[in-house]
């Protein structure tokens, strides 16, 4: 689903799927670094506890290494990926695919959902209406409603309902 923002605040919705899956800019959309990372998770957990490397990865899913280098410390950080470094290291999942939601791996890449910067910790409104503004309410349930259901979604569960036999 995309929303666009039209002159004057008007929401446009472009398609219809879940609205938790995006980020807020010109579009709500997902950053390619989520996608990648997705994948990622994917690929390792389809390898099973077998350490791989970043090379190997980045090969496998097809994206370029520095990439799958700079998301896999990532998610290393937010305790999504265990690392063993050395001449025998690599990556393996930290935790199994269906306790890692889509939220945990969405606030590894691209940080915190914010839908709208009225709705930040100690903004004030740009309109100096914050008092009277229906909409700040509608932005905070909306963005609330999102984190959500994105937190209810485990990778397992994203790919086991595409019907993907892999997982």
């Amino acid at each position: 689903m995309y929303i666009t923002v039209g002159s004057r605040f008007h929401i446009h919705v472009v398609m219809s799927i879940p609205v938790s899956m995006l980020k807020w800019g010109r579009k709500l959309k997902i950053q390619m670094s989520t996608d990648y990372a997705i994948r990622m998770i994917k690929y390792i957990q389809e390898q099973g506890d077998r350490l791989l490397t970043g090379s190997e990865i980045a090969e496998a899913i097809d994206v370029p290494y520095p990439f799958v280098a700079r998301i896999a410390s990532q998610l290393k950080r937010n305790g999504i990926l265990s690392a063993v470094k050395g001449r025998r290291g690599g990556y393996t999942l930290a935790k199994p695919i269906n306790q890692i939601n889509f939220y945990e791996v969405f606030v590894s890449i691209e940080g915190e959902l914010q839908v709208s910067r009225c709705i930040k910790d100690n903004h004030d409104c740009c309109r100096g209406s914050e008092d009277s503004c229906g909409l700040k309410g509608f932005l905070f349930e909306l963005q609330d409603s999102m984190i959500k259901e994105m937190s209810n979604k485990n990778i397992f569960d994203i790919y086991s309902r595409r019907g993907e036999e892999s997982i």
